[in-house]
């Protein structure tokens, strides 16, 4: 990730005169949050939708006994949706899973300009050179 740089600007003697350190954009878009975010996102969806598939998998055999559809047991019908919901932390995930590379593709590209930005306030009255 870019990191906030700080720019001298010197003087004709060769004496410093002005120092401008960029903002940091990690003020603004903290990857390492975004981050943080996603991975508790994570284990709360594959802890609760695992809670609610353990619950219908335990009750799975009196379904079997207690409701019969034209002959038909649910014990298939409740496996098909406790695989169904075992998925669903996968399929989100796979569809926010770009968002920290983004994340830190934004913060990259804010903070090249909040570093440009300084060093372009680096230049002021008498100043000969910026490094």
């Amino acid at each position: 990730m870019e990191s906030p740089k700080t720019y001298h600007g010197y003087d004709s003697d060769d004496n410093c005169i002005t120092t401008v350190t960029a903002d940091d954009a990690t003020n603004y878009i903290n990857p390492d949050e975004v981050k943080q975010a996603i991975d508790n996102l994570e284990a709360v969806l594959k802890e609760q939708f695992k809670g609610i598939s353990d619950a219908l998998r335990g009750i799975e055999q009196d379904a079997n006994e207690a409701v019969i559809v034209q002959g038909t047991k649910m014990s298939g019908t409740i496996e098909e949706t406790c695989n169904a919901l075992d998925a669903i932390p996968s399929s989100v995930m796979s569809q926010i899973g770009d968002l920290y590379n983004e994340s830190v593709q934004a913060h990259d590209q804010l903070q090249i300009e909040f570093n440009e930005k300084a060093k372009n306030a680096a230049w002021g009255n008498n100043v000969v050179r910026v490094s």
